[in-house]
């Protein structure tokens, strides 16, 4: 795995969920204090944050099977691209629901597609060293995201100038993985 240029493509895209997402919930006071949102809206929504997440990650299972981790993975990143972008752009207290619907979608995806997409890029084998290593990553992303937020917001930056940066290293990052997929798609002859 280490030794696929694939992998280092996909990497900040599959990085980018646990930085950005972590980053915004450990933020979520700052993020409402910058909108006029009551804490209690923000934090009585991830309820909708929860039940897109069970309720699509029942429904992704079947969808990756049926159409292949790797076909499934050109959708996981655009949610979150989304989401953040109508974070930057919208300060009704009515975005919070639909904000936390992107997020779940996007994690859903994301957590139901990974795991398979390992299998089937690198095979079983060494299925386990490999979300291992990615769980690691996982983590130190999700350290990482809330002390960079933090750092923008000290030095100044607005929520939605910090959305701005987000949303394009996500999308940079879906850009990334989509050339990572069609590597893969010539290498295994699928549509791409």
């Amino acid at each position: 795995v280490l030794r696929d240029k694939r992998f280092y493509l996909l990497l900040p895209g599959l990085l980018a969920p646990a930085i950005i997402g972590t980053a915004l919930f450990f933020h979520h006071l700052a993020v409402a204090d910058s909108k006029g949102w009551s804490y209690a809206w923000v934090t009585g929504n991830y309820a909708v944050y929860a039940v897109v997440i069970t309720a699509v990650a029942l429904l992704s299972g079947p969808l990756v099977d049926r159409f292949r981790a790797v076909r499934m993975m050109y959708g996981v990143i655009p949610p979150l691209i989304l989401a953040i972008l109508m974070l930057a752009a919208f300060d009704t207290k009515w975005i919070v629901p639909v904000y936390l619907t992107l997020l779940g979608l996007n994690s859903a995806f994301y957590f139901t597609v990974i795991t398979s997409l390992w299998a089937e890029l690198y095979g079983v084998t060494y299925l386990g060293s490999i979300k291992s290593m990615m769980t690691a990553f996982g983590v130190l992303g999700s350290a990482l995201g809330p002390v960079a937020m933090g750092w923008m917001l000290d030095a100044g930056l607005s929520v939605e100038s910090v959305c701005l940066i987000w949303a394009t290293f996500a999308f940079g990052s879906w850009l990334l993985t989509m050339v990572a997929l069609n590597i893969s798609a010539q290498r295994s002859h699928l549509p791409g």
